[in-house]
């Protein structure tokens, strides 16, 4: 039914690559406890995976990157044409790549 939760997880890009940035991408503050071993920046984009293909979690976005990961996905969500598309109901994650 409508209320069961999708077993599909929304992931953004990851870049090493720090500056210049487009609209939407932003450094990230707390890239250690994320996980990540050299500084990283969200990119514009969006996906989605099944969550079954995850294999392990390797960190979690500190509550600041979280609010920054929001604010840009709910910027570039805002102008969506589909009137039933808003970023509240998206389940965020952070998963990087292997790579």
């Amino acid at each position: 039914g409508p209320d069961r939760e999708s077993p599909d997880l929304f992931i953004v890009p990851l870049t090493s690559r720090l500056s210049p940035s487009l609209p939407g991408e932003f450094p990230l503050t707390d890239w250690r406890t994320a996980g990540l071993h050299v500084p990283s920046a969200v990119k514009r984009g969006i996906y989605t995976v099944d969550g079954g293909l995850v294999i392990k979690r390797v960190g979690r976005l500190s509550r600041d990157d979280e609010g920054k990961l929001k604010d840009a996905l709910d910027s570039g969500l805002r102008y969506s044409p589909d009137p039933f598309v808003h970023s509240d109901s998206l389940p965020l994650k952070l998963i990087p790549s292997a790579n």
